[in-house]
């Protein structure tokens, strides 16, 4: 996961600071590693990611449903602003 040397921002720090920094590096790779691997870390991103998408298409669903309900609606309004509905009665909108 890290890289073998640091980022150039860091070259002109003290080799014990860069040492101690790759040290920590390191360290914090060895942690990430065995979350990755133990609580299988990659497949929960893939399966949280594909939750979070369908909960936005759900929704993204429901709102175009309801535009297309509400122009519908209006389409059926006739010239003085009644809405016919199925038993024939009307009701000014």
């Amino acid at each position: 996961m890290y890289l073998e040397e640091l980022d150039r921002r860091f070259k002109d720090a003290d080799k014990s600071f860069r040492d101690k920094l790759l040290d920590a590096m390191k360290w914090e790779d060895t942690q990430l590693r065995k979350f990755i691997d133990k609580c299988r870390l990659e497949e929960w991103a893939r399966s949280t990611d594909q939750e979070a998408r369908n909960a936005v298409n759900s929704l993204v669903d429901d709102t175009l449903a309801k535009k297309l309900e509400a122009t519908r609606v209006h389409t059926d309004m006739d010239e003085d602003g009644y809405l016919a509905d199925a038993n024939g009665s009307a009701m000014m909108m």
